[in-house]
């Protein structure tokens, strides 16, 4: 007949050392190569470390590893706040940047069409052809206005901020100057 014994197993004295250590995996967790944070329940961290899961329990809550964890969690997740508001703020500056290219290239083209109009020997601009460049040009400074940062409303109290709209009517207006332009320019020629 075999003796059945009622042995518990064998754990791992839990020292200041490895209380500090097990503390800081639960409230920190661990990052691994790829930079992604795993945060370890209190049973696997018994389990890792060989200690009694009863208490590790009681000393995590005899030391608020909890609140530290969700304080810990707070801070992380203002930082990485912070790291996108500076990632929105620079990605933001290098399209305003590019918009303001764009609105100077689209007046400077306005600015060529009149140029190449008054220099050329054909009629003068028509009251329309020169409503069209003016609607342009202003669709163009606030295009530009807009990637400033500045407000257009005192150049139109309905001033639209949609950046897209603008451009696309400011070169819709542009591109119709130039192909009545150049209709007028044809039938002069017949």
């Amino acid at each position: 007949m075999q003796k059945h014994t009622n042995k518990k197993p064998k754990y791992k004295k839990i020292t200041k050392t490895l209380s500090d250590q097990m503390c800081e995996e639960f409230v920190h967790g661990t990052v691994d190569s790829k930079g992604i944070r795993t945060l370890s329940s209190l049973r696997s961290l018994a389990v890792a470390h060989g200690v009694s899961e009863n208490t590790l329990y009681k000393l995590a809550k005899r030391e608020m590893w909890q609140q530290k964890r969700e304080n810990f969690q707070q801070e992380l997740e203002k930082e990485l706040d912070q790291i996108r508001i500076q990632e929105f703020v620079q990605a933001s500056k290098e399209f305003d940047s590019k918009s303001l290219e764009i609105a100077v290239k689209l007046l400077q083209r306005v600015g060529k069409t009149i140029t190449e109009k008054q220099d050329s020997s054909f009629k003068e601009f028509t009251p329309q052809h020169l409503d069209q460049l003016a609607s342009a040009s202003i669709k163009i400074q606030k295009f530009g206005k807009l990637a400033l940062g500045e407000t257009t409303d005192r150049i139109d109290i309905h001033a639209t901020t949609d950046e897209s709209k603008i451009f696309q009517e400011a070169m819709e207006l542009i591109d119709q100057v130039v192909r009545e332009r150049e209709s007028d320019d044809n039938q002069g020629l017949h």
